[in-house]
């Protein structure tokens, strides 16, 4: 759905700038939580974070799941 993928999208540049505003103001450590699964996500959140403040270290976690139920369970939780 392309209206649906437009809106993520939009959420979560708004979630990156907030996290950004934070951390620039007055944080020290951010977590960014969410499906950044995709390469071209992550290099869009790097390129943001490096433009906005290029002193910011980055670092992509990745939870890795192999459970074909808990797999299926998601799949379907996806398609309702």
């Amino acid at each position: 759905n392309e209206a649906g993928e437009k809106m993520r999208e939009e959420a979560a540049a708004l979630a990156l700038e907030d996290l950004l505003d934070w951390l620039v103001s007055e944080g020290q450590i951010a977590v960014l939580d969410a499906t950044n699964s995709r390469e071209k996500r992550r290099e869009l959140i790097w390129q943001t974070i490096q433009q906005r403040s290029p002193d910011i270290n980055i670092l992509f976690i990745e939870s890795v799941c192999d459970d074909e139920y808990m797999l299926e369970e998601n799949f379907r939780s996806k398609i309702k």
